[in-house]
């Protein structure tokens, strides 16, 4: 009898394991592994970097305080941009939200001229706090379409949705910028680019992932020794990519059913 049971249970778990598998590693691989998910964040034209690289702009809706935009091919993802600014040249300070505004290469945040209207450091620092898909949403890399002087960058992956390290939270006066210390200090990964070139794809390499990936220039005071031009950048962001696939709700359960039956089958036939 005991026997039976156990060559029944065994089965059931055989059968769960093997579809929990195959759903995880992507068959049919539209159920869990999608392909990455491409924002193009720049105008559209004929003689612009968008133009020059073959890359469709994405559809967006917003205004200078903030866009969203669809995912190339895929109009239910999308990516939120925002525009943040220090209060001081020191970088300190709580920050505060900054137009944003969309050029031919790329995203710029301010009102200032060319080429202050970019992402820059001269003064005060800029940056733009991109929202993913999802929490566990996996930034792969980004692009800048336009650069005066230097592109030395500083990039932060991280936060949830609501939680206590969301960013859109954490820069709403909580908290001191302390030059992206805010953000370090709450969870996220810091990563930093240097001399980053037009064009060329930018990848990150630690593996984090969260709701929220912040882009700024560099901070002057952290980068006079490391970078050039006294460490004044500029730069426009032209492109975002990130991994949205995750297992599905369904999959992990059938996996963690089918491990837990066969652990009890294997306490019966003890």
């Amino acid at each position: 009898m005991i026997q039976t049971r156990y060559r029944m249970i065994r089965t059931v778990a055989a059968v769960l394991g093997c579809v929990a598998v195959a759903l995880f590693v992507g068959v049919p691989a539209g159920e869990v592994a999608a392909a990455p998910l491409v924002w193009n964040t720049c105008e559209g034209g004929s003689d612009n970097i968008c133009s020059s690289l073959n890359l469709p702009e994405s559809p967006r809706t917003g205004n200078s305080s903030g866009f969203t935009f669809d995912a190339i091919g895929n109009p239910t993802q999308k990516l939120g941009a925002r525009a943040f600014v220090t209060p001081d040249n020191l970088g300190l300070g709580d920050p505060g939200p900054t137009p944003i505004k969309i050029f031919d290469g790329g995203l710029g945040a301010g009102n200032e001229s060319s080429p202050q209207h970019a992402v820059d450091n001269v003064g005060r620092d800029e940056f733009i706090v991109f929202t993913l898909p999802s929490d566990t949403s996996r930034p792969l890399s980004f692009r800048i379409g336009w650069k005066s002087q230097d592109a030395d960058i500083s990039t932060w992956i991280g936060g949830t949705l609501g939680g206590p390290n969301d960013a859109l939270t954490l820069l709403g006066g909580t908290g001191a910028w302390s030059q992206g210390g805010l953000l370090t200090s709450n969870g996220y990964v810091q990563q930093d680019f240097f001399n980053v070139a037009v064009g060329a794809l930018q990848t990150f390499t630690l593996n984090a992932t969260g709701r929220y990936l912040i882009i700024g220039a560099r901070h002057e005071s952290v980068c006079l020794l490391t970078c050039r031009d006294d460490g004044e950048d500029h730069f426009k962001l032209l492109q975002i990519t990130a991994d949205a696939s995750v297992p599905q709700p369904g999959t992990l359960l059938m996996l963690v059913t089918a491990v837990g039956t066969l652990g009890a089958a294997r306490r019966l036939r003890r």
